[in-house]
């Protein structure tokens, strides 16, 4: 779906409606059978992001799917795709839910995971500007954001900025991103890398030790919840998405996938679990925008910015625009 070349991420578009398609191997013989009976199953999940980034999930436990197959979900959090990765190859959950890029290394190093899920989503890469670096600029929220996008993205280029690690798909596009404005990434900027761990960077931002983010269209919603900065009543992007979809248009990231470890994870279990999690991606592709905001917003009442509720709705639109839910198991 994806191909990294020059360093950045090309990313194929598929547009239209969704399409659902769900095949389990003859290991789980079938996948639309009846709910379990009798005594609850179990399932630990790992997740990262926002309610943005794994909306069939978080539709089906808003909507109680999970439960209407008599199953049982142990949520752990995690700090981002390293932490996934470990997670899931140490046997800590026995599901999880990771972009392809960190997958990829788990199958390398011979790990007992299989991708049984996946979803392919378009999301765009935003700068994410902390408010305070603006006012030692001499910038107002409000003023910066009048300035051209060029102006916009020169005055970062003494910001201190967190990333998520070096190579990480976040990593190479917004280099690519910066490279179109004529910013060197590893010469030109002061870049600092966290390990894969979001609360990390979210919380270094929200501190004001780092002055610019990036996240992806479905993270926006946690960087607002942790981003509450005195005096700062929206977050701030160094451009907006019409301003990136004309720009660098081929810089949209794949979405989620759903990668289990078959030696600790109950198969009967995956099967339950999958199968609502086919009902919340069915509930995306029947449903229109507002209402599927209007879910996030009331499960998430923290999100009190309203350029956070836009950024919220624009990933939404966005998401149901250009994703595909080819749901597939693959086991």
């Amino acid at each position: 779906m994806f191909a990294f070349f020059k360093g950045h991420v090309s990313i194929s578009h598929r547009r239209g409606t969704f399409a659902a398609a769900c095949a389990l191997a003859a290991l789980f013989g079938g996948f639309a059978q009846a709910a379990p009976q009798g005594k609850p199953l179990e399932i630990t999940v790992g997740r990262f992001g926002g309610a943005t980034t794994t909306l069939g999930y978080f539709i089906a436990k808003n909507k109680g799917y999970f439960k209407e197959e008599n199953l049982i979900i142990h949520e752990e959090t995690l700090k981002g795709p390293v932490d996934t990765r470990n997670a899931v190859a140490n046997g800590l959950v026995g599901l999880a839910n990771t972009g392809i890029t960190t997958f990829t290394p788990t199958a390398e190093a011979g790990q007992p995971a299989k991708i049984v899920a996946g979803i392919i989503t378009e999301q765009p890469i935003y700068w994410v500007v902390n408010p305070g670096f603006l006012k030692k600029k001499g910038f107002s929220a409000d003023q910066y954001r009048t300035l051209p996008v060029k102006e916009r993205i020169a005055l970062l280029r003494d910001a201190k900025w967190g990333v998520s690690q070096p190579g990480s798909i976040w990593d190479q596009v917004a280099a690519y991103q910066a490279r179109k404005f004529g910013i060197d990434w590893v010469k030109d900027l002061n870049i600092n890398y966290f390990g894969g761990d979001f609360n990390a960077i979210y919380a270094n931002f929200a501190q004001g030790t780092v002055d610019v983010v990036t996240s992806s269209g479905g993270n926006l919603d946690t960087l607002a919840r942790t981003s509450k900065l005195p005096g700062s009543k929206a977050l701030i992007y160094a451009f907006t998405y019409d301003e990136m979809s004309k720009e660098f248009p081929e810089t949209l990231i794949p979405g989620e996938q759903w990668i289990a470890n078959f030696k600790v994870v109950n198969k009967d279990a995956l099967r339950a679990f999958l199968r609502a999690y086919q009902r919340g991606v069915d509930y995306v592709k029947d449903h229109n925008v507002d209402e599927i905001t209007k879910l996030v917003l009331d499960e998430n009442p923290d999100i009190v910015s309203e350029q956070a509720k836009i950024a919220l709705k624009e990933t939404l639109i966005f998401s149901k625009n250009n994703t595909a839910f080819d749901l597939e198991t693959n086991t």
